[in-house]
C-alpha cells in the first residue's frame, strides 16, 4: 500500500503544452467571504478575515488533439484533486519587483495584481538586482530569496521572475468532450490555494 507521504512527496506542474491554447473566454473570479453589519441608522459595517481572496479561475481549452486530451486526463486523474502549480498564460511575470525584507534575512517575491499584493510562493526564471545592478549570487527557495552578498538598508533589491499559482480543481469531476477525431474541448475551474 502506498503510503500517504509518496502520494504528496512532490507538486506536479500543470500540462505545459496547454499553455496559451487557452479560449478567450477565460475568466479571473476574486471571491471574499465578508461579515455585513447595517445599523438601525443605516450604517453598514463590513469585515473579512481574509488576507487574500480565493481566486477562481476559469480555463477552456478546444481543439485538443486526442493524444493530448488523454495527456490532460492523465494529469487530472493522477493529481486526484491534489495540489498542482499552474502558470497562467498572461498573468506568470513580474518585472522590476521591489522586494521586501523578511525577518530571516530573506527577500518574498510577490505577485502583484494592480497594485493588490501576495506572496509568490514559487517562482523560476529569475534575476534579481542590487540598487539596478544583476547578480547570479543567490538561492531561491519556494518564492524566497536568500543573497549571498551583502546588503545594506539602503541597498534596493529587485528581481524579475515567472510566478506560479498553487492551485486545485474547484470541483471533483471534469469532462473531456470528444467531438471528433482529434478534436476535444474541456473547460476547468482552478481554486488557488495557500
Amino acid at each position: 500500500m502506498w503510503g500517504y507521504s509518496k502520494i504528496m512527496a512532490k507538486i506536479k506542474d500543470f500540462p505545459s503544452f496547454l499553455r496559451g491554447r487557452e479560449s478567450w473566454n477565460n475568466n479571473w473570479q476574486s471571491q471574499w467571504t465578508r461579515n455585513v453589519q447595517t445599523a438601525a441608522s443605516g450604517r453598514i459595517r463590513t469585515m473579512t478575515t481574509q488576507m487574500y481572496p480565493l481566486w477562481v479561475i476559469y480555463l477552456q481549452y478546444n481543439s485538443l488533439t486526442d493524444k493530448e486530451a488523454d495527456e490532460l486526463q492523465g494529469f487530472l486523474n493522477q493529481s486526484a484533486n491534489c495540489y498542482f502549480w499552474y502558470k497562467d498564460y498572461q498573468r506568470y511575470h513580474e518585472t522590476n519587483q521591489i522586494l521586501a525584507k523578511n525577518a530571516n534575512g530573506t527577500y518574498q517575491c510577490v505577485i502583484n495584481i494592480g497594485g493588490f499584493i501576495e506572496p509568490a510562493l514559487r517562482v523560476d526564471n529569475v534575476t534579481v538586482y542590487k540598487n539596478g545592478v544583476p547578480t547570479t549570487d543567490f538561492t531561491v527557495t519556494d518564492g524566497k530569496i536568500t543573497l549571498k552578498i551583502s546588503v545594506t538598508d539602503r541597498d534596493v533589491i529587485t528581481a524579475d521572475y515567472d510566478y506560479y499559482f498553487k492551485c486545485r480543481c474547484k470541483d471533483s469531476t471534469y469532462t473531456i468532450n470528444r467531438n471528433f477525431i482529434n478534436s476535444n474541448n474541456v473547460a476547468l475551474y482552478l481554486c488557488v490555494v495557500r
